[in-house]
């Protein structure tokens, strides 16, 4: 070791070792989840916050250490159902809130883009200021836990991408069998209807919610309303004619007629531009 910094290539023969190898593979175990970050280490991740003063919020603040609480809340026209079992544990201290939230409106990504986005969910937050939601948590005591959250909602179909959202207090996603998620969508009202289930108990929660992104040019499924059927007017002059002669045909009719005009057009332009001299 000299100090100084070096780059060497050295060539390793690996003797190849015959016969057969079946590997097996191991279960995970509680040791993979070693070496994660916690508690003050999470205050070297920088971390992006919405503006939770346009967010409509509850903190939950359970009357009895086993208790259910259910509210609907509602941001402008858009509401959520919120359902939640918990226990606490009095003898451990109490290092942070949660509350439900929701919101349904415009907002922006780090000023890179502006999407539409709906969310209903359950965050975290380090006291009862609003202005401590969202952050790492520095303390967890996990003297609050979750035995079941139920969480449902409306929202549009068209245009509307809603997904699970969900992590843990070192910000790893929570297990896809610790909870269920599922959306019927009902053409009939341009809506889907989403529900977002916690099944197992969680002590060291972070988030918990549903995130949809809504984009115009994103189709659930399929279009709502058909698309709007070709017709000929203003190709042949009479619109009413052509649709008493229609035989079940007319959009490849149209098609033909349209790819006869524009080869008609090509064919005079270029025929107008060998007259000029153009060749």
């Amino acid at each position: 070791m000299t100090g100084e910094e070096t780059k060497k290539l050295y060539a390793v023969r690996v003797p190849k070792i015959r016969g057969s190898f079946t590997p097996k593979p191991e279960p995970p175990s509680d040791g993979l989840y070693s070496g994660r970050m916690h508690g003050k280490f999470l205050e070297n991740i920088r971390m992006g916050s919405d503006h939770l003063d346009r967010f409509t919020t509850m903190q939950i603040n359970p009357e009895r250490y086993h208790d259910k609480i259910g509210q609907i809340i509602c941001n402008g026209e858009f509401c959520c159902d919120f359902s939640a079992t918990v226990t606490v544990l009095p003898d451990r201290e109490l290092t942070h809130h949660y509350r439900f939230a929701v919101f349904d409106g415009v907002r922006t990504f780090q000023g890179y883009a502006d999407a539409h986005v709906s969310i209903c969910g359950v965050i975290t937050c380090r006291n009862e200021s609003l202005t401590s939601c969202g952050l790492p948590m520095n303390e967890n005591s996990n003297y609050l836990e979750f035995n079941e959250i139920v969480i449902a909602g409306r929202f549009i179909a068209n245009g509307t991408l809603a997904m699970p959202n969900s992590l843990d207090d070192m910000l790893h996603s929570l297990d896809t069998d610790r909870y269920r998620f599922y959306s019927v969508w009902n053409s009939s009202t341009n809506q889907q209807n989403v529900q977002l289930t916690l099944v197992d108990t969680v002590a060291n929660l972070q988030t918990f919610g549903i995130y949809a992104l809504n984009h115009a040019d994103f189709e659930y499924v399929n279009p709502i309303e058909p698309p709007p059927e070709t017709t000929t007017e203003g190709l042949t002059g009479d619109s009413k004619e052509s649709d008493e002669d229609d035989d079940g045909g007319g959009a490849s009719t149209v098609g033909a007629s349209r790819v006869l005009v524009a080869l008609a057009l090509v064919l005079l332009v270029s025929s107008e531009l060998r007259r000029s001299g153009f060749q």
